[in-house]
């Protein structure tokens, strides 16, 4: 509001030269009245040092504005994110939300700090210099709106082109971004199979997009740009000859001072017209922005929760699966009629080829996902019935791949938990068998790992310290995703000797190829096409003539890994 108000002043002082400089030619020079110069020139020098405050003052608060929105469209987009499902991350991949999280928004940003405020005033200068106009000559002032009216068609006729240009470009960015973010983090398997080359040549593909489409959006600019300054020649010949004309035709209606205002009051008119071409296509890259910013906003959460959701202090760990149906895509069942009744204390191990759904089990205990059909309930009650974040602190995950953050070893084991006393942090690491090496850190618990001034740690220590992390805050229930599998031997052997003590007193979900971690579950769950087929613990199940568990186990023991691809 303070913004318009200074832009709204500035206007009201930049009508006032016009008409000074029509008193001076008709009164000053014309009529000899001498004394009037001084109070004229004087209100010249005046008005400018105001101008020049208002201006100030627009471009300031307007940076404070800009600055504050963009921290609050952040704040706002990176919580919905947040609150998104698995498969939104699929559908959009990491390197495109993080395009538009913070390159979209750094592109409002640098237009809501520099170019909106020369837009609004521009804007608010056009229509009081037309209204001054209309008012000292409502002829020359129709003539003054018939010529704006040509810039407006100039830019309605090339705002299309641009647009279109523009998002093509943003969409090659998008995937250039995408394949970049994809390329370097597999940059190792790049290097393996020897495929740099191929790699750069897809580069070279997405960037000679995006150069082709933006090539096509800076055409359209200059066309833009050019039109309007030919119109604005145009329009100045066609104001002062119009003014002449009717000066010579008829003095007392237009005085010659009166064309010199008329004059000014144009060019206060078609310089924003000017100055607009020369934005436009910053404009435009705004527009777009929020555009893609909207198309975020607008994907509602999968998973959401109910009005007044439980909140549990703790959770004693029994899981229900009851006839639980579940896909990814329409029509493609990934659980059908999924039923397993887990105890407290249990250590369930899925077991069975790729794609039998047993990561899709685990993803529905966190409910990274809503179940289609059927019942999943905790401790007896429906997980739809429970607060997300109240829930999950009671979980604790390790996954395939281990994922730590760029911070010190201690807060990244304290991730679940910032406020876990120091001696928490050890005793998780003494059971995840990693307290010995941090030890020998170069500052300890404080040794920054990962990132680009982080000590290296090999795939062993890193999984480790996940799984450090994963217990240290004493979860109910436990998952286990292949938490060893890219272990060497003598780390594997550490977190085996650890896995009893890990796994103890809580409810644990493991997939594993590990014989040995595979039989010291309380029961395994053999699954085959969203089913579970057999039911038992690694004697019963060996004891089945015939089974599809002793016949893995049978065909796979002497290796110790079972291969569940077959």
């Amino acid at each position: 509001m303070v913004v318009v108000l200074f832009t709204c002043l500035k206007a009201v002082m930049l009508m006032a030269p016009p008409l000074i400089f029509k008193e001076i030619f008709d009164r000053v020079l014309m009529g000899h009245e001498q004394s009037l110069l001084f109070v004229f020139g004087s209100l010249l020098i005046i008005l400018p040092l105001g101008i020049a405050i208002t201006t100030f003052m627009q471009v300031l608060l307007m940076a404070m504005l800009g600055q504050r929105l963009i921290f609050d469209v952040r704040n706002d987009l990176f919580k919905h994110l947040e609150s998104m499902s698995l498969r939104f991350y699929n559908k959009f991949g990491s390197g495109m939300l993080t395009n538009r999280l913070m390159g979209d928004t750094t592109k409002i940003q640098t237009v809501m700090s520099n170019t909106l405020i020369v837009v609004i005033s521009d804007a608010v200068i056009c229509v009081v210099a037309i209204i001054g106009a209309l008012l000292l000559n409502w002829r020359l002032g129709c003539m003054l709106l018939l010529i704006v009216s040509f810039f407006v068609l100039n830019y309605r006729y090339l705002r299309k082109k641009l647009i279109d240009s523009k998002r093509k470009t943003l969409q090659a960015m998008d995937r250039m971004s995408a394949g970049v973010q994809e390329r370097l983090s597999l940059n190792l398997t790049v290097r393996s199979y020897g495929k740099e080359d191929d790699e750069h040549d897809e580069f070279m593909e997405h960037t000679n997009d995006s150069v082709e489409y933006g090539n096509i959006a800076a055409a359209s600019t200059v066309d833009f740009a050019s039109n309007t300054e030919l119109l604005t020649f145009i329009g100045w010949g066609a104001v002062y000859f119009g003014g002449c004309a009717m000066y010579l035709n008829n003095p007392l209606e237009m005085s010659y001072g009166s064309v010199i205002a008329f004059t000014t009051y144009s060019m206060l008119v078609f310089q924003p017209a000017v100055r607009f071409s020369n934005v436009a296509r910053q404009v435009q890259d705004v527009t777009l922005a929020l555009d893609r910013i909207f198309e975020l906003k607008n994907e509602e959460p999968e998973v959401t929760e109910v009005e007044d959701p439980h909140v549990p202090e703790t959770l004693r760990g029994t899981v229900e699966f009851n006839h639980v149906y579940f896909q990814y895509e329409k029509g493609i069942p990934v659980l059908r009629d999924f039923h397993l009744q887990v105890k407290e204390g249990e250590t369930i191990a899925l077991v069975g080829k790729t794609g039998c759904g047993k990561s899709t089990v685990l993803n529905l205990i966190f409910r990274f996902y809503d179940i289609a059909g059927g019942e999943l309930k905790i401790d007896g009650v429906h997980i739809r019935d429970y607060s997300l974040r109240g829930l999950r602190k009671h979980f604790g995950i390790v996954l395939q791949e281990p994922m730590l953050f760029n911070a010190s070893v201690y807060d990244n084991i304290a991730y679940a938990n910032s406020h876990l006393p120091k001696e928490k942090i050890v005793e998780a690491a003494e059971m995840a068998e990693i307290h010995g090496f941090i030890e020998m850190l170069p500052d300890g618990y404080d040794t920054i790992i990962s990132g680009e001034k982080g000590v290296s740690l090999s795939a062993g220590q890193q999984q480790q310290i996940t799984i450090a992390r994963a217990i240290a805050s004493d979860p109910k229930i436990l998952v286990m995703d292949e938490a060893t599998s890219n272990l060497d031997s003598e780390s594997e052997a550490k977190i085996q000797k650890a896995l009893e003590r890990i796994l103890k007193g809580r409810t644990s979900f493991v997939i594993a190829h590990r014989l040995s971690t595979i039989r010291n579950a309380t029961r395994i769950a053999f699954m085959d096409e969203g089913h579970i087929l057999e039911l038992g613990s690694h004697d019963e199940l060996v004891q089945i003539e015939g089974g599809l568990y002793r016949e893995l186990y049978e065909k796979h023991h002497e290796s110790g890994v079972l291969d569940e691809g077959e």
